[in-house]
C-alpha cells in the first residue's frame, strides 16, 4: 500500500483499490504504512495525528488524548514482523500493536527525541533508527525487549534521511550529500560521495539494498553499487553507462 492523495491506494497485482474519506481517512496522507493486506495506518501530520484502519473503521489516535505519543508531526513509519509499526516522530519513537502505543525518548536510552527515519531488518530483528540531529548517528533497537542502542561512530554531518540494510549487520543511509556505509559489527563508518565515488549528482533522494547490490536514486539517474566492490553503475532509459 501507498499513500495518495486523498487517501492510500493498494496495488493487488491485476487492481488497484483506494481507500479515502469514505472509509474515515484524512483528506490528504502525506505517510502510510500497510500492517495486513486490509488493515494500515496512516499521518497527514498535525491535524489528524495516527489515523488505523483495521478493514472496516478508522481510528484517529492524536497526542492530546493518547498514551504512548507525544506528538502528532511524524517522519516515518516502519512495519515489524511481529505485526507492529513503528513511527518515527519529532518526540520521540512510538511502537503501535494495533490498540496501544508505547513511547521511547531520551529516558528510554534515546540521544534525541526527533528521529527522521526508520529501516526494520528483519533477518536480525532490530529496528534502525536514524536521527533528525546529524551529530548523533544511528541508533537501533530490540523490538522484543526494547533496547537502544547507540552509535556515535555512525555520526554524519546532516539528519539521516534514509536507511537500507545490508547483510551482516552493514547499514546504509542518507545525510545530506553523502551516502554512508556503516559496519556495526566492527563499528566503522566509510563515506561516499559524488566527489570519491562515480554518484553523479549531489542530490542523494532513496536508498535500497535488494539482492547484494544497493541501489541510490539520485537527482539526474539511478546507481546500482555492488556491495563488495563498493563501485557504482549509473543507469538510466537506455541502461547502464560508465561514469
Amino acid at each position: 500500500m501507498d499513500s495518495y492523495y486523498p487517501g492510500m491506494s493498494k496495488w493487488d497485482g491485476a487492481s488497484m483499490t483506494n481507500y479515502g474519506f469514505a472509509q474515515g481517512l484524512p483528506t490528504s496522507c502525506f505517510l502510510g504504512e500497510a500492517l495486513t493486506d486490509s488493515s494500515f495506518v496512516v499521518s497527514n501530520g498535525f491535524s489528524s495525528g495516527v489515523v488505523y484502519y483495521d478493514g472496516s473503521t478508522a481510528t484517529a489516535y492524536k497526542s492530546f488524548n493518547t498514551t504512548g505519543i507525544s506528538t502528532n508531526y511524524h517522519n516515518d513509519f516502519e512495519r515489524m514482523s511481529n505485526g507492529a509499526v513503528a513511527i518515527a516522530t519529532t518526540s520521540g519513537l512510538s511502537i503501535f500493536n494495533g490498540t496501544t502505543f508505547t513511547q521511547y525518548q531520551t529516558s528510554a536510552g534515546l540521544p534525541h527525541n526527533n528521529i527522521k527515519s526508520l529501516k526494520y531488518d528483519s533477518n536480525d530483528n532490530v529496528l534502525w533508527l536514524g536521527h533528525q540531529n546529524g551529530t548523533h548517528g544511528l541508533s537501533s533497537m530490540n523490538p522484543v525487549t526494547g533496547t537502544i542502542t547507540n552509535y556515535s561512530s555512525s555520526a554524519p554531518s546532516a539528519a539521516i534521511r534514509d536507511i537500507a540494510v545490508g547483510n551482516d549487520s552493514v547499514i546504509y543511509y542518507i545525510a545530506g550529500s553523502n551516502y554512508y556505509r556503516f559496519d556495526a559489527k566492527n563499528d566503522s563508518l566509510a563515506t561516499f560521495n559524488s566527489s570519491n565515488s562515480p554518484l553523479s549528482s549531489s542530490i542523494l533522494n532513496d536508498i535500497e539494498y535488494l539482492n547484494n547490490q544497493l541501489w541510490i536514486a539520485t537527482g539526474t539517474r539511478l546507481h546500482v553499487v555492488d556491495d563488495f566492490e563498493r563501485s557504482a553503475v549509473a543507469l538510466n532509459s537506455r541502461g547502464p553507462s560508465n561514469m
